[in-house]
This record gives structure tokens, sequence and C-alpha cells, in this order.
């Protein structure tokens, strides 16, 4: 029986979105209860990146069906960065409390 990737690779992408998404409101929820664990606000937007990266990967990548996204791809990509950069500010600003 012959798989196919892009279907594996789409199981994959929303395996790892789920995951982030269920991490990020447990961050989230924790950071709200307890003032001390907002020190974990930075890895949001880590995760969100993360995300954002792979699915842009995932744009870039054709399969047997699907032709390349550059568009959505380059937009990922741009998240990517904005959200490592938020990351970073975040990381900075509750570091020092």
């Amino acid at each position: 029986m012959k798989r196919r990737q892009g279907r594996e690779n789409a199981i994959w992408l929303d395996a790892v979105s789920l995951l982030c998404a269920a991490a990020a409101v447990v961050i989230g929820v924790l950071s709200w209860l307890m003032p001390e664990a907002r020190r974990f606000v930075p890895a949001v937007f880590g995760l969100a990146a993360v995300v954002n990266a792979l699915y842009g990967l995932d744009c870039l990548t054709p399969d047997e069906t699907h032709q390349t996204n550059r568009s959505g791809a380059v937009l990922a990509i741009v998240m990517t960065v904005i959200m490592a950069g938020l990351a970073v500010v975040t990381g900075v600003v509750f570091g020092k409390g």
C-alpha cells in the first residue's frame, strides 16, 4: 500500500499545532493564576513562532495534489520573525520582574 506523503505531513503539522496550542493555553492559565509563572509567557510566542515556521515550510513543499503557496509561506515566515521578536521582548520584560 502506497502512503501519501502530503497527507502524512498534514497530520504531523496538525498534531504539532494542537500540542503547541494546548501548551499555550496551559501557560496562559498558569500565568493568570500564579503571577510568578509569568516568566513562561515568552514561551507562548515561541510556540507560535514554531507553528508558523512549520506552516511556512509546509507551504513551500509541493506534494502530489497541491502546488507551492509562496505568498502563504512568506506571510508565515514574516509572522515567525514577529513572534520570535515578541518572545525575546517579553522575555526581557518579564525576566526583570
